[in-house]
């Protein structure tokens, strides 16, 4: 877990870029099967380059997880309230198959926020690892 506090920014981060290529690059190819054209996935994109621009930003600066993992915590929960919203809004065009990626992807980011959390609340026996 040491090393994981030393790159859990980083981590979420990859994810978040993870959150911006899939909206705007893979879904759209994969839109007979998922229901999700660009004109319906690009929105997911936004949220996405501000949670990794704040992600990455800490993971360069080497932050402390304490305070900055907090609001980068309640932006991934946020992200998993929004993505099914904003698919809902478009339930008519989005497959079986198109929500079970909904699904994955907030099953993903939830157990990531899990790890964080965990970092969070314990903290290292010397010093910040930074």
């Amino acid at each position: 877990m040491q090393w994981l506090r030393g790159h859990i920014f980083a981590v979420d981060g990859m994810g978040a870029v993870f959150s911006i290529v899939s909206p705007l690059l893979l879904l759209p190819q994969l839109e007979p099967w998922l229901g999700l054209s660009l004109a319906v996935t690009w929105p997911l994109a936004v949220p996405a380059v501000l949670l990794a621009a704040v992600s990455l930003r800490c993971w360069r600066r080497r932050a402390p997880v304490h305070p900055w993992l907090l609001p980068v915590m309640a932006g991934n929960l946020g992200y998993c309230v929004f993505l099914p919203l904003w698919l809902g809004q478009h339930a008519a065009r989005v497959t079986p198959l198109g929500w079970g990626w909904c699904a994955l992807e907030v099953v993903v980011i939830t157990s990531l926020v899990a790890v964080e959390a965990h970092l969070w609340r314990t903290r290292p026996a010397a010093t910040e690892v930074r």
